[in-house]
């Protein structure tokens, strides 16, 4: 009598369950790394603003703003409707606030709408870069970064 050749029913669940116990550490692991890259995707942004601020400032003598916060492609503009064009990552909400009265500094804050944390240069006088916690699928909100004092 021949024996059919095959993996049996108890072989086959085994083989799903360590598959479905791989999975479950591996999907979190994989959901740590990419808010890593979205916060990364943010932080850079901000010195790439930055930079972008401090060429228009060196071109028209006067800090921009960007607000509402603005994703994409958008333009720095100051209150004499001077324009630069500046681009974002895809989906980082960029926030620029000149101090009042055309005072020499700027708050600029950046975050990726899926990322948890929001990227601050609270004051440009001293070019600190601080973060603080967001919530992840919400955009850059109005009192997320702080007015210049």
């Amino acid at each position: 009598m021949r024996r059919a050749r095959g993996f049996t029913l108890v072989e086959l669940m085994i083989v799903i369950a360590i598959i479905g116990v791989l999975a479950a550490i591996a999907v979190p692991q994989f959901m740590k790394y990419r808010t890593k890259a979205y916060n990364a995707a943010a932080k850079h942004d901000l010195r790439v603003i930055q930079t972008a601020v401090e060429m228009f400032y060196d071109e028209w003598g006067e800090y921009p703003h960007a607000w509402p916060p603005k994703t994409g492609k958008f333009d720095l503009i100051d209150r004499w409707a001077h324009r630069m064009p500046v681009q974002s990552s895809k989906n980082v909400w960029v926030s620029v606030i000149p101090a009042p009265w055309g005072k020499p500094y700027y708050a600029i804050g950046t975050k990726h709408q899926q990322g948890d944390t929001i990227w601050l240069i609270a004051d440009s006088r001293t070019g600190t870069i601080t973060k603080k916690p967001g919530t992840p699928g919400k955009p850059l909100g109005r009192l997320d970064v702080p007015f210049p004092k």
